[in-house]
């Protein structure tokens, strides 16, 4: 299904999906990774599924 999702990752795909003016301080991503993990959201796959199907709903 492809390799662990990693901090720099997660932050392409936020970068990619939600607009720029949200992106105004930099974290490690550490504990939303863990939180994530926790969900089963491991790949970069399946957090885009999440959040393209979260935006559908809204």
């Amino acid at each position: 299904m492809g390799s662990t999702l990693t901090s720099e990752e997660l932050y392409k795909v936020l970068k990619d999906i939600f607009p720029a003016q949200n992106d105004f301080y930099e974290i490690d991503y550490k504990e939303e990774l863990e939180e994530l993990f926790l969900f089963g959201i491991n790949t970069k796959f399946l957090l885009e599924d999440l959040l393209k199907s979260t935006l559908k709903k809204l």
